[in-house]
Order: structure tokens, then C-alpha cells, then sequence
């Protein structure tokens, strides 16, 4: 199996044969785009045996995993896979990228060039359930293995009838109005939670209602010819755990707990005198992975954090009046300080993806962003909402054949004044 970290954002893509080939490419442009800490892995036969299986709806298409090296943190929106997502389903013009966490069953957005994509990753969810049977119905008893590789083997046989054209157009006819939305050249579900949370029940629910329809109306016109798993004998049980003996009791010593408390405390502070700790040496200065953020002294002062920097919790210990999370270097003046409190604690930093960004509780692409912005001097503006921090004002810079995305906090300032706080006299 691929060495992935359990808990990790993952996007599983189904791509075009060949694309696995050219991977490290795209590699290349992944990390030259903001990518950085994420790897692109082609499936080296063992990925089918995964928990997440893609077969039959793979069939002959490749099939790569884009995985993140550290853990997804409690709390953490998954905008950051979703951008990843996007930039690599575009790049290897995938048929279908699912952005989720490694070891969850479940995915918070899908990303599709046709819709039987979508209806087939649902119909995934049924497929490998040992609890549902071919005839959607729930076994109630746990199955033995044997039972249990019968019953998938029935329904690996009805997957084609249910994977058809005819099916898949009923069951676009069933997804809610305005939850498919056209992202770039590709569609898109979203079931993210408040401010992009992951929560795997959405997609859970969402996928079992959606399939079961379809593999429900087959058993009903199949006229009962589809049947029912049988459900388990029970087992042998198990032996009983023996529990640990607990240590004796130590020997009474005839003193009270008080007693005792304080001639432990006092042998203690004994101890400590007789034999003193040496004074620790000071430790180094920590220095900043990746660039140092800037502070600019102006009306009203600025921070300035690079992107790679970009994080939600060290910006709200700041706003909250705590530096703790910066390099010594990195701290400003205490005055400075104070009155960027005072200002309101506005920052400038920038995105890679536009899908970083949630506009309307989906995350934002080109095609809405050219619909709701507003010019200024040739300046693009929107302001939309960065997850886990708040409401931030977003701006297009266009420098030749390079864009970068800057926000800025402050939704009173101009699009030229927060791309000129980022970028400097390269604005234009």
C-alpha cells in the first residue's frame, strides 16, 4: 500500500491512461503553484485493495492519489485539498476527483466531467456496504465472510444494470437544484460543513439516499429476481477477558495522608537542594519556515504574511494580542503593536487557488468571480469569505502571464491598496 498518513487529505482522481507516466510533471507544477507538503502517487496495483476500492467504476481509466504530508488538524477546513484538487484534476483533465481524508469513508467535494461519475462513485457506497444487500435492503445480522463475498459478487453483477446512461439522467433528476454548480471547466458537489469543515455524514447520507433509489427500483421491476443477502450464524463466543490484577497495597506507615504529603514534599525540596538542576542554557532563536512576516508602518499599520505563512490560527492569536506564534525577529514594537490593535488588526496575504475562498457557502472559481467582482482601475475585487478566519476582500492581479490572488482584511480599503501592501511597486 502507498505509505500514507492516516488522517491525511486525500483527492483520489480517476485520469486518462497514460497521465500516471507524466506525474512527475505535474508534480512540478503542483509545487511551483503553491502545492507544497503534497505528493502525487500512481496507483502501483494496491490501491483497489485500499478501503476505498474505485473497480468497476474505474474500468480502464489510471488512477492517482494526491496526499498531504501532514494530518488534517480538528477543526481545519478542507479548502486547502479542494484547491490542490482542482489545480490537479485540471492538469491531468481527470474524469473525477474526490477530495476527502485518508481512513474516512465518505467525501466532502466531488469533482466531475460528466455526472455518471458522480452517480457511480454513489453507487461505490452500496457496492462495497457488507451491510446492505443486493436488493438495497439492510442484513441485519453480521454476515460470515462467505456471506458476505456472495452477496458482493450478486452485486458486482448488477452494476452494469444499474450503470447506464438511462440511470444516471434519473439520478441528476434527483440531486437537489443548485448543488451541482459549474466550477471552471468541470462540475462540482460540494458537502462541506460550516466554513469548509469535513464532515463524512453529509456525503454518507447524501450517497445512500442517491443510489439506493436507483438499486430499489431495480429490485422492484426485476419482480423479487433480485434478492437478499442471508444474514450470519452467530458464532462461537469469544474467550472472556481476564482482568489485570491490581498491585498490593503499599505497607501503613501509621502517618495521615496529610502527613505523609508533607514529608514527601519536604524530602523532596531536600532532594533538590543537595542536588541542584544546572541552569538551562537558552535555547536559539526559532526561525520562521518560509518567509518572515512584515509589518508595515502606515495609517492603519498592516501585516503583511506571505503565503506560505498563511495560517488561521496564528492570525486570530494576533488579532487576539498574543505573538507568541512569531519568531522573536518577526515581533514588532510594542507601539506598533498596540495600534494595530487599535486599527482594527488588518493583514494582506495571498492564495494560490481561488478555491481557498467560500463565496456563498461554496468555494469560489473563475466563472463566479468574474460574474460578482467589481473593476477598479483595472483592478478585479470580491469580497468573500476565507475559511476559519473571516470575511476578506479579494483581488486579481494580473502580472503578465502570472496571477496572484492577494486579500486583505480591511473591506474598506481599495484594490490598489491591498495588492500595493503585498506586492509592492509590481502592481500594475
Amino acid at each position: 500500500m502507498p505509505n500514507v498518513p492516516r488522517g491525511a487529505p486525500l483527492v483520489d482522481l480517476l485520469v486518462p491512461v497514460g497521465t500516471s507516466g507524466a506525474l512527475s510533471d505535474v508534480q512540478t507544477r503542483l509545487d511551483l503553484a503553491g502545492g507544497a507538503g503534497w505528493r502525487l502517487l500512481a496507483d502501483d496495483g494496491s490501491m483497489e485493495v485500499s478501503m476505498i476500492p474505485s473497480m468497476p467504476l474505474r474500468g480502464s481509466l489510471e488512477r492517482v492519489w494526491a496526499v498531504r504530508s501532514a494530518p488534517l488538524q480538528q477543526g481545519e477546513p478542507l479548502q486547502e485539498a479542494v484547491g490542490i484538487g482542482m489545480e490537479v484534476a485540471m492538469t491531468t483533465q481527470a474524469h473525477l476527483a474526490a477530495v476527502g481524508v485518508y481512513g474516512v469513508i465518505g467525501w466532502g467535494v466531488v469533482l466531475f466531467d460528466e455526472p455518471k461519475w458522480l452517480y457511480g462513485l454513489t453507487l461505490l457506497e452500496w457496492l462495497y456496504n457488507p451491510q446492505l444487500a443486493a436488493d438495497g435492503s439492510i442484513i441485519e445480522e453480521e454476515p460470515d465472510q462467505a456471506a458476505s463475498e456472495a452477496n458482493l459478487r450478486n452485486k458486482v453483477r448488477l452494476f452494469p444494470r444499474l450503470f447506464t446512461a438511462e440511470a444516471t439522467q434519473r439520478f441528476v433528476g434527483r440531486v437537489p437544484p443548485g448543488a451541482i454548480q459549474e466550477v471552471e471547466t468541470m462540475q462540482a458537489l460540494s458537502l462541506l460543513g460550516p466554513g469548509g469543515t469535513f464532515d463524512p455524514r453529509y456525503w454518507q447520507s447524501f450517497s445512500m439516499q442517491m443510489a439506493l433509489a436507483e438499486v430499489q427500483a431495480l429490485a422492484a421491476a426485476s419482480g423479487g429476481a433480485v434478492g437478499a443477502a442471508p444474514g450470519a450464524q452467530p458464532g462461537p463466543p469469544g474467550p472472556v477477558p481476564i482482568a489485570p490484577q491490581a498491585p498490593p497495597p503499599p505497607p501503613d506507615d501509621g502517618l495521615t495522608p496529610l502527613q505523609r504529603a508533607r514529608r514527601d514534599a519536604e524530602r523532596k525540596a531536600a532532594d533538590a537542594a543537595a542536588n541542584p538542576e544546572p541552569e538551562p542554557e537558552p535555547e536559539p532563536e526559532e526561525q520562521p519556515d518560509g518567509q518572515a512576516v512584515r509589518w508595515v508602518d502606515g495609517d492603519p499599520p498592516v501585516l503583511v504574511v506571505p503565503v506560505e505563512r498563511l495560517d488561521a490560527s496564528l492570525l486570530r492569536d494576533l488579532q487576539a494580542g498574543s505573538h507568541d506564534g512569531l519568531a522573536r525577529s518577526e515581533r514588532p514594537p510594542g507601539a506598533l503593536f498596540e495600534r494595530w490593535m487599535e486599527s482594527g488588526a488588518h493583514f494582506v496575504t495571498e492564495v494560490p487557488f481561488l478555491s481557498r475562498l467560500f463565496l456563498d457557502n461554496a468555494p469560489l472559481h473563475k466563472a463566479a468571480f468574474l460574474e460578482r467582482s467589481t473593476d477598479d482601475g483595472g483592478l478585479r475585487w470580491l469580497d468573500c469569505h476565507l475559511p476559519r478566519v473571516g470575511r476578506v476582500r479579494l483581488v486579481w492581479v494580473q502580472q503578465g502571464d502570472q496571477r496572484r490572488l492577494v486579500l486583505g482584511s480591511d473591506q474598506s480599503a481599495s484594490a490598489s491598496t491591498l495588492a500595493a501592501a503585498l506586492l509592492g511597486d509590481s502592481v500594475g
